[in-house]
């Protein structure tokens, strides 16, 4: 049994004899020597926030920051050669089925994304946090042209001890959140029904986002398939940041460059168009992360199971964390989560997507509907 094929019989709720009797074996192979079985293996300050959003846009990123109740797993407890080579042999698995996936057809790149923002409400003796669900979807043809969708999915109480306050509450069904800070300062409002979706054709764009990079579709086709070399092409090691000097670049630390490279092989596996062989090399990338390590079988807010991924980055006294729901079986991202914040355990900005759909579709650009 190879490694993809135990991975995902392991998913399912009730494994064989066999594969729990082949875990256990490896798990008595790491703990004693920390490799897998012979011919199994396979070889400035903090980044802007997020990545791709520049510096600009960093106050703006809690407009876009989300916490589903129950969906990002607690951090295991201290970390175990075994974990460390779970999810390695979770990445590596899923670069395998990367390798083996034919090149999918289709006139337009569609990636589908569901985000939940938290938004405090109520009176002031009985505050409680409410989610206001958002559903943005983008096509885009390998010429470069895109179309945007975007629809509000309503709003839901985001833990049960919300739910309990919102009820208290009389259960509204709208709130009015005042004037917001754009420029045609409009007043924002939260409603717990769908709102109507628009569709709009923005034209030709630049391309394909990842990270703080916009590439072609020929570009990302010839992305490098080795490992180092592609995280290599996704890390900046300079970046300009002096607004006096604007054409002098700073060099990024190697701490902020293990950031970066994280982030950016996220955004490469979970929503772009990249051709198979450069896939399998991010899983790879990612694997070869010695910050990786495993969470287990986790589901995703859509119910969907998978293994959880963290990768966890500290500089300067800050520490960014990066959780991926991967599914093996199928090498796709399910849902990603950044979250970013100093001592300790306070988390001060997070941000989270879930993948809903992703891929290459000949159906035409419609407003989103919902999930």
């Amino acid at each position: 049994m190879n490694e993809l094929q135990m991975i995902a019989e392991m998913l399912d709720e009730n494994p064989s004899e066999r594969t729990v009797a082949e875990g256990r074996e490896r798990l008595r192979g790491a703990v004693s020597g920390g490799r897998a079985p012979a011919g199994r293996r396979r070889r400035f300050g903090m980044p802007r926030w997020p990545l791709g959003l520049g510096l600009a846009g960093a106050a703006a990123a809690v407009a876009v920051a989300v916490a589903v109740s129950g969906t990002t797993p607690p951090d295991p407890a201290p970390q175990t050669p075994a974990r460390d080579l779970s999810a390695r042999t979770v990445l590596l698995a899923a670069a395998e089925k990367a390798t083996t996936t034919p090149d999918a057809k289709g006139t337009y790149w569609r990636v589908k994304t569901l985000t939940a923002l938290p938004v405090t409400v109520g009176p002031k003796d009985n505050r409680y946090t409410m989610e206001r669900l958002r559903i943005r979807e983008h096509w885009t043809t390998r010429q470069g042209r895109e179309w945007v969708g975007d629809r509000l999915a309503g709003a839901r109480p985001r833990t049960p001890a919300d739910e309990a306050a919102w009820r208290k509450d009389g259960s509204p069904t709208r709130w009015d959140l005042g004037v917001g800070d754009t420029v045609d300062r409009q007043r924002i409002r939260l409603h717990t029904a769908p709102r109507p979706g628009t569709l709009i054709d923005a034209g030709s764009t630049r391309g394909f986002s990842i990270g703080e990079r916009w590439l072609t579709f020929e570009q990302v086709q010839s992305l490098p398939t080795d490992p180092r070399a592609l995280r290599a092409a996704l890390t900046p090691t300079r970046l300009r940041d002096d607004k006096e000097n604007p054409d002098r670049a700073n060099p990024v630390p190697p701490e902020a460059q293990a950031i970066y490279a994280a982030q950016s092989l996220t955004a490469l596996l979970a929503q772009v168009p990249a051709p198979p062989k450069v896939r399998a090399a991010a899983f790879r990338a990612l694997a070869d992360m010695p910050e990786a390590r495993s969470l287990g079988r986790v589901k995703d807010p859509q119910g969907r199971t998978g293994v959880g991924i963290v990768i966890t980055n500290s500089y300067q006294g800050a520490t960014t964390t990066t959780r991926l729901i991967v599914d093996p079986a199928t090498s796709s991202v399910l849902s990603s989560n950044i979250t970013a914040g100093r001592d300790g355990a306070r988390i001060d900005k997070e941000m989270a997507t879930v993948y809903l759909e992703v891929g290459w579709t000949d159906t035409r650009p419609q407003p989103p509907s919902l999930p």
